[in-house]
């Protein structure tokens, strides 16, 4: 793929992110991909036991 003038552009609304403010943007979006990560983790861990409760196999464990 061939970068053109098109994709080399600024993109105006998003100039925000890369100027001084940028390590306080850097600083928010780790904290929420972590967060992410920490609920992302729960829900599977909770869909698991969940789901293995309802298998007769599991039961014999439990």
């Amino acid at each position: 793929m061939e970068l053109n003038d098109k994709l080399m552009k600024q993109i105006a609304d998003v100039k925000y992110l890369v100027r001084d403010n940028a390590y306080k943007y850097s600083t928010i979006i780790r904290f929420l991909f972590a967060q992410y990560e920490k609920l992302n983790y729960y829900f599977i861990k909770r869909i698991f036991t969940e789901s293995s409760r309802n298998m007769s196999f599991f039961w014999i464990v439990w």
